[in-house]
């Protein structure tokens, strides 16, 4: 069995990098190879079917090289794609 955070379904496995079960909410760090537009792409695909099977309160993307949070999903608002960056 894998470690760490996981879905699972007959189809579809992905690894999560921040999951609160209780809450509900995911958050996915993005470094620099996810601005590969390949992986953007892939990434949107991946997040989806993430959506899809957890129906999550909240979906958040953290881009590291931008350091920005993205709201890119509220259950309450569906897709939003709110972009904040992060004040020091």
């Amino acid at each position: 069995m894998p470690k760490g955070i996981y879905i699972r379904t007959d189809t579809f496995l992905a690894y999560l990098d921040g999951y609160d079960k209780n809450k509900n909410v995911i958050l996915e760090y993005d470094s620099k190879y996810h601005n590969r537009p390949n992986q953007k792409k892939a990434d949107l695909i991946r997040q989806q079917k993430i959506i899809d099977v957890l129906n999550p309160k909240v979906f958040w993307r953290y881009d590291s090289v931008n350091d920005e949070f993205t709201d890119v999903y509220r259950s309450d608002h569906n897709l939003v794609n709110q972009t904040s960056t992060i004040e020091r």
